[in-house]
């Protein structure tokens, strides 16, 4: 017979034991309190997310300070927030169609339609944006829980179209990341949180990373991108079979926030574009699979999504490495210059569309 230690109880006193509930009871309603109080103010809560977990602050600064139109804006995830030189394709732009275009990569670390619908949402009641290219993700990519950052900013607020509407099950899960927010968020309420000049701000929001593939050393590389007609990239009917749609049951919580994205930039006539990124293991494919539901989603927006094999026919696979770090998703600078290269006619080419309009 096994003999069990008895536990001791963990309060010494009835004293510390209703202390104890009493500070329970403090954090599951302190989303309700800041409810009431409105604060801290989404822009608070976004400012104060250190640089290490993402651009927040320069993202804060775009959304609340500056005020200028926007003419093509790059939102999403860390493959977004990595793949694309912005200030590279201001250049291109500027070069081939003569005018200086306001051209913005408001990325982060992290996935999730919630943050991406935040973002937009904010950002399009106070400025206008003409074009925005989001990221076209496969099945297994696509997200599901909150994002991994959302207890610093998810609030309840009452223009949310999507909390209110959900389940009691994932509105329970949503109050859950509220209540790990809520001492840091009341902080914030209390007292003004000091930001500095965001390191994101030279460079229009795009993170130029320097790492080596799987944690080899980094090093720079000036490879010449393939010359992709545009009609290669842009996909259309003679084209659309490079596509190969897969089925996936999304979860409720980021299907809704998927829709409610898609309804706003409808409902401010925005031009949206499907940026399909190429894994290192599909380098040398023909075809690239996608999620169903995202392209049904957005039936009708322009799809840009170029052949792999074709995008790195002239490099080696250990150049082609070298394009890459960490996973088989996010590029570094190398792959980031040389992707954008190769895709910049093509939207070059959506982009004089646009302007046409």
């Amino acid at each position: 017979m096994i003999r069990r230690e008895a536990i001791a109880w963990p309060f010494a006193s009835s004293a510390m034991q209703a202390a104890f509930c009493l500070a329970i009871a403090a954090l599951l309603a302190m989303p309700f309190v800041l409810h009431r109080l409105h604060a801290p103010s989404l822009a608070a809560r976004m400012s104060a997310v250190p640089v290490a977990a993402g651009p927040y602050s320069f993202i804060e600064r775009q959304i609340y300070e500056e005020k200028s139109d926007i003419d093509l804006l790059f939102v999403g995830e860390s493959v977004m927030w990595v793949g694309v030189d912005v200030p590279q394709v201001a250049e291109g732009i500027t070069a081939a169609l003569g005018h200086t275009p306001r051209v913005l990569n408001l990325g982060w670390a992290g996935t999730g339609n919630d943050l991406v619908y935040y973002v937009l949402r904010e950002l399009l009641e106070r400025r206008h944006v003409r074009h925005v290219v989001l990221r076209l993700h496969t099945v297994d990519q696509m997200p599901v829980a909150p994002h991994p950052e959302s207890y610093r900013w998810l609030c309840d607020c009452g223009d949310d179209v999507v909390l209110p509407a959900l389940s009691v099950l994932e509105r329970a899960s949503a109050f859950g990341v509220e209540v790990i927010g809520g001492p840091r968020n009341l902080l914030s309420a209390l007292r003004p949180d000091l930001v500095g000049a965001s390191p994101f701000a030279d460079t229009l929001g795009y993170y130029p990373n320097e790492k080596g593939y799987w944690n080899r050393p980094y090093r720079r590389l000036d490879l010449a991108p393939p010359v992709l007609a545009p009609a290669t990239v842009i996909l259309g009917p003679a084209t659309r079979s490079r596509l190969l749609p897969e089925h996936v049951a999304e979860g409720p919580y980021q299907s809704s926030y998927g829709r409610a994205t898609r309804d706003l930039l409808a409902a401010h006539h925005i031009h949206v574009t499907l940026l399909r990124f190429p894994a290192r293991s599909e380098a040398r494919a023909t075809t690239l699979p996608v999620a169903s539901e995202e392209v049904a989603r957005y039936d009708g927006a322009t799809i840009l999504a170029p052949e792999p094999r074709a995008l790195f026919q002239h490099l080696s696979d250990i150049e082609v490495d070298e394009l890459y770090y960490y996973d088989d998703l996010h590029m570094n600078r190398n792959g980031s210059k040389y992707f954008t290269g190769a895709i910049l006619p093509a939207l070059v080419e959506v982009q004089r569309e646009i302007d046409a309009q």
